[in-house]
């Protein structure tokens, strides 16, 4: 490894080599493919493999070095003089300095030696907070492209057209190459690609690789990695910026810039999650959240200027690895900027997620709503700018959007944080959809919402309006009819009533509230049957059943309730049995379907 010593020089270490070759590889060779120790063929290792001389100098090198420097070794850790490191299959190390600066390291295979590169945050994108262990798999396909690069891989000759179309497949356990159709023997000349998927053939399936060992060096690999190179302060900053990208690599990407991370999460924490869509060259200055750079100087003006840091897409990949960059804008009053500087961190990540939509900050603002606003109600509202960005900064909309948020405590008040975390996630935005429905035809053309509008004055509204077009409906399109094989039905004491005219299906998705109205076609072609569904507790949903071709095989195929939220698995299990009661009722009179 080549490192910088306390004096200053360069001091150079090398991995020992391996006295000899790993039992595990060697018996996944066959035929005399020996691994040459010290690039030295040994006997039995001189003939040539997959009838190429180039390809066979390649996968002997390649597996020369796994075992010579000890690649499949996960993970390694120590802690010396200050410095804590972790050496990640003996090609890869992560140094955690005194100070806390971080430093990677990858070793050149070639040369022997260790040469400081950032190039790790791509390589290693490990999950950190993901139960899954199989994640070593990831690590050691890297670790073995890696390897096969290093002797040679890459500079093999292109595939001609006429190898791009070798299909390579394997039966009775051998090889066999399938050219046009035709079959040639194992030993027929293989191509780059056929040699690369052999070689990681070996390895992940001929039990070279014992998973439950692997998996349980993947376990120690986050152990260490946590306890030799986390810092506390910054893994909790990165959490905020955003908690579900929690990887090895974008730890380390931002481990460099620690320092103007730490100074943003210290002095303005809620606003973390912006820093991705600032070039990193500008974190660290102190007017990065002022008002001055966010809020739009020229008041009034049609179009907001860019923010002049915004970052460039043309900067380097290191640079964009972890970025989404979107564009921007300056906020249109100063109002607007202390809003969003006084947000919770999920707030500001909803508002990126809606685009940097200024509009509706706008809209909330002049609302004017007061007291406690539950956080997930402001998330719904920034995350579904279909439903509350549909007239721009409006009057009509900053009332609708003041009903909803006096809804969403209504429900927090009366029915507690779960309920209201599923009625926003199921129901919530139906809701508003369903008024928007008129307000869109004819409310929002008449002024509404009112001073004195209610959330439930819009619904009754909504409702009369519904029905007025349901009647239209009617009197527009003639009544259809079918039958069904089966006819009223209680299972498990919940009864399975069959809708059987378009008129009965129409008046279903809007009691409802989803699409089932738009499978008449199917019902009336002996394709489909829909029941709706009625529990003990009155609670409603609606089943869906496929019929095939034939018209004597029915197949559950949906089980929804209102806005097509989930049934329980009682509701869920009863439906099942109403269609193998529609089986046996198909099979006894198929003609009735």
């Amino acid at each position: 490894m080549r490192r910088r010593s306390d004096d200053g020089r360069a001091t150079t270490h090398t991995p020992s080599a391996s006295a000899g070759t790993e039992a595990a590889f060697t018996a996944a060779d066959a035929g005399g493919n020996d691994l040459p120790r010290d690039n030295h063929a040994e006997p039995g290792t001189d003939k040539i493999l997959f009838a190429r001389p180039d390809l066979t100098t390649v996968w002997r090198q390649a597996r020369d070095y796994i075992a010579r420097y000890k690649l499949l070794r996960l993970t390694q850790s120590t802690a010396e003089d200050g410095i804590h490191r972790q050496t990640i299959c003996n090609l890869w190390r992560i140094e955690r300095h005194a100070d806390n600066s971080v430093h990677t390291y990858a070793f050149d295979l070639r040369q022997g030696l260790w040469h400081e590169t950032e190039a790790l945050e791509e390589q290693l994108l490990i999950p950190l907070l993901n139960s899954d262990l199989d994640w070593y798999a990831l690590i050691i396909n890297r670790m073995l492209h890696t390897a096969l690069n290093a002797a040679g891989y890459a500079e093999l000759p292109d595939e001609t057209d006429e190898d791009a179309c070798i299909d390579c497949h394997y039966r009775d356990g051998r090889r066999e190459q399938r050219r046009g159709g035709e079959y040639h023997g194992k030993n027929r000349g293989f191509v780059p690609r056929e040699m690369m998927t052999d070689f990681l053939r070996r390895y992940y399936h001929e039990r070279v690789l014992d998973r439950e060992n692997m998996r349980g060096a993947m376990k120690a690999l986050r152990k260490q990695f946590f306890a030799h190179i986390v810092e506390p302060e910054l893994f909790s900053a990165i959490g905020v910026i955003d908690y579900r990208q929690h990887t090895v690599g974008r730890y380390l990407y931002y481990a460099r810039r620690r320092d103007a991370v730490l100074k943003v999460a210290r002095e303005h924490r809620n606003l973390l999650p912006l820093l991705p869509a600032i070039a990193p060259c500008h974190w660290g200055r102190d007017d990065l959240f002022s008002r001055k750079v966010w809020v739009n100087s020229a008041q009034g003006a049609a179009e907001a200027e860019e923010i002049d840091f915004a970052p460039s897409p043309t900067v380097s990949n290191a640079e964009t690895d972890f970025l989404s960059y979107s564009c921007i804008r300056a906020l249109a009053s100063p109002g607007e900027w202390q809003w969003l500087r006084q947000a919770s961190s999920l707030v500001v990540k909803a508002w990126i997620e809606s685009g940097y939509n200024h509009r509706l900050i706008t809209n909330l603002l002049q609302a004017g709503i007061t007291g406690r606003i539950p956080v997930l109600a402001l998330q719904t509202v920034l995350r579904r700018d279909n439903l509350f960005d549909c007239l721009g900064v409006d009057r009509r909309m900053q009332r609708l959007m003041s009903l909803f948020i006096a809804e969403t405590k209504r429900q927090w008040q009366d029915r507690g944080y779960r309920f209201l975390r599923q009625w926003l996630y199921h129901q919530g935005p139906a809701e508003v959809q369903y008024r928007l429905d008129w307000l869109r035809a004819e409310g929002f053309a008449a002024g509404f919402p009112q001073k004195n509008s209610t959330w439930a004055s819009l619904r009754h509204r909504s409702d009369e309006w519904h029905a007025r077009l349901r009647t239209r409906k009617k009197k527009a399109e003639p009544e259809r009819h079918w039958d069904s094989a089966l006819p009223s039905i209680v299972i498990d004491g919940i009864t399975f009533t069959p809708l059987t005219s378009n008129l009965a299906l129409l008046h279903e998705g809007e009691t409802m509230q989803h699409c089932v109205a738009s499978y008449a076609d199917l019902c009336q072609s002996n394709r489909y049957r829909v029941f709706t569904v009625c529990d003990a507790d009155d609670k409603r949903s609606t089943l869906g059943i496929t019929i095939n071709e034939r018209g004597d095989e029915a197949r559950w195929d949906q089980h929804y309730g209102k806005c097509n939220t989930a049934v329980s698995a009682r509701v869920k299990a009863a439906g099942k049995k109403l269609v193998t009661a529609y089986n046996r009722a198909l099979l006894a009179a198929p003609a009735s379907s």
